[in-house]
């Protein structure tokens, strides 16, 4: 009966607190790194990150939103990174140098916290791929759920659950990319759509001549020596100097 009776009050006096609910996002995967099985792997631009509000509204043991730290928007593109690189895709720094433009939104979630229950939550994304001309070719959700061991609610056990959600959204991302070969649809749509004629100016790295070995540059000083024209020593005749035939 004491449980029944302390549970209670202390989730009543964490909803009063001023306090916000800080939420740290971890990425800790729970499977292995699968590299995606393309013939040519894209190169991807994170276009945008668009949250929306009431999907995170409920993830606060306060009247308070919730804060993350650090912001929410620069968690998930952290995480999105990593996921992506465990596939192999990299992300382009410059998006006339990408493949495909990727969006994601964070479109829903909830939080739920009931006395003598384990607290549970989900999240959902939407991913959309995108050509450069702004058509979208492939669009997917996906959503992530989690359960707390505890009737106790804490921020850290929010935060805990709260990347589980992620971390078990974003790891679909591999899985859809193979089963609908995505790599093979982003060529299809960069060949139907190519980039911008700039981006070949601005992504083509420059090549670079490799600095001569020591022995390669002393062979070219002494060839370039071979080819100076011979100096011919003539004397120098003064005025009272001739040629007496």
């Amino acid at each position: 009966m004491m449980l029944r009776t302390v549970v209670p009050i202390a989730a009543l006096a964490v909803l009063l607190s001023g306090c916000a609910t800080v939420i740290k996002v971890a990425f800790e995967p729970t499977t292995p790194a699968k590299p995606l099985r393309a013939a040519k792997m894209p190169q991807l631009y994170l276009e945008s990150i668009a949250v929306n509000p009431d999907a995170i509204k409920s993830w606060s043991l306060t009247r308070n939103p919730p804060q993350f730290d650090p912001p929410v928007e620069d968690a998930l593109r952290d995480v999105i990174g990593k996921e992506l690189g465990r596939l192999g895709i990299s992300l382009a720094a410059n998006r006339l140098c990408a493949d495909a433009l990727l969006r994601v939104e964070l479109a829903k979630g909830e939080f739920k916290v009931a006395s003598l229950e384990k607290p549970a939550g989900d999240l959902t994304f939407v991913l959309t791929l995108k050509a450069h001309s702004g058509h979208s070719f492939w669009q997917q959700t996906v959503k992530g759920t989690a359960t707390g061991e505890s009737v106790w609610v804490t921020d850290p056990v929010v935060s805990t659950l709260f990347s589980q959600c992620v971390t078990m959204a974003l790891e679909q991302m591999g899985g859809l990319f193979e089963a609908q070969n995505v790599a093979a649809e982003i060529f299809s749509a960069e060949a139907v759509s190519p980039r911008p004629a700039a981006a070949a100016a601005q992504c083509a790295a420059p090549a670079l001549a490799a600095a001569p070995t020591p022995a390669a540059a002393a062979s070219d000083s002494a060839e370039e020596e071979s080819l100076e024209p011979a100096k011919v020593n003539t004397p120098d005749f003064g005025a009272d100097d001739r040629l007496v035939p």
